[in-house]
């Protein structure tokens, strides 16, 4: 519903200033025929827009939630990243000017073809007074480099907008090339356009796009099994149905939907649909800042589901307790349970061990959960090294640059799982660390050869050299 409210609320934003210019249009060259007749359809469309934003079960609340939101993310400093409010850990919240390897991935990069466009089609506007453009075109880059969400929609209007702005220009630039050459600009620039389409088609139609920008977006295969908690759903509906669950602020709207019947989450920690206080504490906990059994206390759950990329601290704290036990592993979640009265049989039963995931194939197994079988295998190797089990981390990494070995994340991957490998070995006496020290500095700058603005790799490059000198 609010998504739907923003975009109506946009698209009346947009209809407002063009009826605003054809009314000039009208205004100023008295013409009350085509002219007249566009600013009449204008405004129906206006109304019509205004009429459908209190078409809700809310009516004037849910109107006016759009800019009440942009008002409290305002008044929070959400945006910038820095701020101490729990909503600004969504990324999709954040100005990607906030970010601190400003551009970095397509996504960044696309966002400054677009404003570089909208600033040279605000000129030519400007040039043929038309105001009402320029403020569009201003006003939607704003909007777009306000909030990652919005950057997306923000380009949707500003492209076409300013490709019509610029046609003047262009038609009279290709005016100046006569006989043959004109076609051969023609179909030089048709070309160019058809190309980077086919493309970027292929990039999207076989995920490498989203699999390189790191996104759990896939193309046409249904639900993501790495992403969205779906195997730990099914574990909790055969094992524990109904059972109480705690999990991280982005799995309990997703573990109620696959539930049958529904886990008994604590809260609702949809990013939207809860109060910033349970969000705070579900950070609190996931970082460990708090002792975790004061939560265990409170809600008296008898599972936790999570992915360990966000709450690493308490991953560890949950590994090293004897009374939890890690039951499941999928993508990027995994399940623990308490371990103590009546679940002990389960907990005893379902433990993960390297063996157990060896002896069921789980590395080919992992590779069939996407279309993109790197993207999976990648996630695995992060969560079998937070486990300490390096030997299984270093397999799952090897399977992933032999998927994708042109992919700068998978041998950044590759070498994170030897570091943290050869660290181990180090720390025992064991010289094969050196191997795996020598392996992890190849694959680091194997990676940032294939992408030499990939802040991982160098970061990992860096922290390998604090650990030789160590």
């Amino acid at each position: 519903g609010r998504n739907q409210m923003d975009i109506e609320g946009l698209g009346a934003v947009l209809v407002e200033q063009l009826l605003g210019w054809a009314w000039g249009l009208v205004s100023r060259r008295g013409d009350a025929g085509r002219q007249g007749r566009a600013a009449l359809r204008m405004a129906i469309v206006l109304a019509g827009q205004a009429a459908v934003c209190f078409a809700n079960p809310w009516t004037w609340r849910l109107a006016v939630l759009p800019v009440q939101t942009m008002m409290f993310l305002r008044q929070h400093d959400i945006a910038s990243g820095a701020s101490s409010h729990p909503w600004s850990l969504i990324n999709e919240f954040r100005s990607l000017l906030s970010k601190k390897h400003f551009p970095y991935i397509v996504r960044d990069y696309a966002a400054c073809v677009a404003a570089g466009l909208a600033v040279v089609a605000g000129m030519a506007a400007l040039a043929r007074r038309r105001i009402g453009i320029v403020l569009i075109l201003a006003g939607m880059m704003a909007v777009g480099m306000s909030m990652v969400r919005n950057t997306a929609v923000a380009a949707l209007v500003v492209v076409p907008v300013a490709m019509v702005c610029l046609r003047p220009w262009v038609v009279a630039l290709a005016g100046r090339v006569r006989g043959r050459g004109r076609n051969g600009v023609v179909l030089g620039l048709a070309a160019v356009v058809a190309l980077g389409s086919g493309y970027w088609g292929v990039q999207v139609v076989t995920n490498r796009l989203y699999f390189g920008e790191n996104m759990s977006t896939r193309f046409g295969v249904g639900i993501s099994r790495v992403a969205l908690p779906v195997g730990a759903a099914e574990w909790l509906n055969e094992n524990l149905p109904a059972k109480r669950v705690w999990c991280d602020f982005g799995s309990s709207s997703y573990l109620r939907f696959f539930g049958n019947p529904s886990a008994g989450v604590p809260v609702l920690t949809n990013t939207w649909a809860y109060p910033p206080s349970v969000a705070a504490e579900a950070i609190t906990y996931g970082l460990a800042k708090r002792p975790f059994r004061e939560l265990v206390d409170k809600y008296r759950f008898a599972a936790v589901v999570f992915n360990p990329d966000g709450c690493g601290p308490v991953f560890g704290e949950l590994v090293s307790d004897p009374e939890w036990a890690l039951v499941h592993v999928e993508g990027k979640h995994v399940v623990f349970v308490r371990a103590i009265g009546r679940l002990t049989d389960i907990a005893v039963k379902s433990q993960v061990t390297p063996a157990s995931l060896r002896s069921a194939g789980y590395i080919d197994r992992a590779a069939q959960l996407d279309a993109v079988p790197a993207f999976p295998l990648l996630a695995e190797a992060r969560i079998f090294s937070k486990l300490g089990w390096h030997d299984l981390a270093v397999e799952a990494a090897t399977a992933a640059v032999a998927d994708q070995p042109q992919a700068a994340s998978a041998w950044h991957g590759l070498g994170a799982a030897r570091s943290k490998r050869g660290a181990t070995l180090r720390a025992s006496d064991n010289p094969a660390w050196q191997e795996d020290f020598d392996e992890a500095a190849r694959c680091f700058r194997r990676s940032l050869k294939i992408r030499p603005s990939y802040h991982a790799a160098q970061l990992g490059l860096t922290r390998l050299g604090r650990r030789w000198r160590e």
